[in-house]
């Protein structure tokens, strides 16, 4: 029983520690421009302070502001009777640092990193006044302006794969500016170059997209219909001259040729614009290719019609039973008169 007793005594002789801060603020990465809320929720027994560590300041006792800094200006805290939590709206690059909670002994801290979205721009780097011409070899510089941290940056032209090259990083006080610059010999597809910066935690990936008016001579391809071969072609810019050749002699300059005199022949479209002149396409055509395509267009045309009779006959037919009905209606009425 005396061991008892003094198990007791000294077990309640010593006062047991109570955590009055019960939610404290946890270190993130944020991005400029959003509104940083670091929790403090307390039982509180002692006063509430926020402090900038950095900056060796006291930035509210309870829900008092204590400093008169224009620095702390965008700086309120939480009207709850517990929540002592510390907003920071509009967060700027310079509201970066590490913030502490007290009350008494206790103390709980975070660090907030801020940090700035790229401003991104692509330069083609040609002569001034100078198109580009397919196949020419062009370089393209990105930048990324403005950002903090550092972005990495990658080019990819049309819809092919990302190009990463090379960057070169300068720092501008909080700022830093990266540039990348890629060589390309441009193709007709390369239509648009695109730039994207990543490396940024609560920024995501931004990209900037310019297009490019790349010059090309025709390509051509020849589609016969019942009558006509047409010469049709992609070209940048548009065909200034078509040239027909049946068995080797001009026949038309028209973008399309009537050949049904000449079957069967070979046929033959060259096409030019400002740049060049298209490759030869050519073409054997018989009467059978003519028949075929006749044909396929017959068959359709005898498929629409059959169609259009069929529910033509369907409609008919509906009408006809609903007559045929409402006169046995009615002459049964008048029966039974």
């Amino acid at each position: 029983m005396g061991w008892y007793l003094i198990f007791v005594t000294c077990f309640f002789s010593f006062p047991i520690a109570r955590t009055t801060i019960l939610v404290g603020p946890k270190s993130a990465v944020y991005p400029e421009g959003s509104n940083v809320t670091l929790q403090c929720l307390a039982e509180r027994t002692n006063r509430i302070v926020w402090e900038d560590v950095n900056d060796n300041t006291v930035i509210f006792i309870d829900k008092e502001k204590n400093t008169e800094k224009v620095k702390f200006d965008n700086f309120v805290i939480s009207n709850g009777e517990d929540n002592f939590s510390l907003t920071i709206v509009n967060a700027e690059l310079s509201d970066e640092g590490f913030y502490a909670c007290e009350e008494g002994d206790e103390s709980r801290s975070a660090n907030v990193t801020i940090e700035a979205g790229p401003d991104l721009s692509i330069h083609v780097l040609v002569p001034e006044n100078r198109t580009i011409t397919e196949d020419e070899r062009v370089f393209v510089l990105c930048k990324a302006e403005g950002a903090k941290p550092a972005v990495r940056l990658k080019l990819k032209f049309g819809d092919n794969e990302w190009i990463e090259s090379n960057n070169t990083i300068t720092n501008e006080g909080l700022h830093f500016t990266t540039e990348t610059r890629v060589a390309h010999r441009v193709t007709r597809a390369d239509t648009t170059v695109t730039c994207q910066a990543t490396g940024q935690v609560s920024i995501p990936p931004s990209t900037t997209m310019s297009s490019m008016n790349v010059l090309h001579k025709p390509a051509c391809v020849i589609e016969l219909g019942t009558d006509l071969a047409e010469c049709q072609c992609v070209s940048n810019p548009a065909v200034s001259t078509y040239s027909w050749y049946v068995n080797g002699e001009l026949q038309s300059t028209d973008p399309s040729l009537r050949i049904h005199e000449y079957i069967p022949a070979n046929i033959t479209c060259l096409a030019s614009n400002e740049v060049g002149i298209s490759p030869l396409t050519s073409r054997y055509v018989s009467l059978t290719d003519l028949q075929s395509d006749a044909s396929t267009k017959d068959v359709v045309i005898i498929i629409s019609v059959i169609a259009a009779v069929i529910v033509c006959a369907i409609v008919i037919g509906v009408i006809l039973i609903i007559v045929y009905k409402q006169s046995k209606r009615e002459s049964t009425f008048l029966e039974r008169l």
